[in-house]
């Protein structure tokens, strides 16, 4: 991501989500949180 000068990290989640329950984007919420803070932690080191 050189346009936004820093290295952005990605997590990819199923797509469509704009249908999608308020459980079941809670399910995938849980599902991404893991990858996501193991990645701030990364930028923290």
């Amino acid at each position: 991501m050189k346009a936004l000068g820093f290295a952005a990290g990605l997590v990819w989640v199923p797509h469509p989500i704009q249908n999608r329950t308020p459980a079941e984007l809670a399910a995938i919420a849980d599902t991404a949180v893991e990858q996501i803070l193991a990645m701030i932690q990364r930028q923290g080191a």
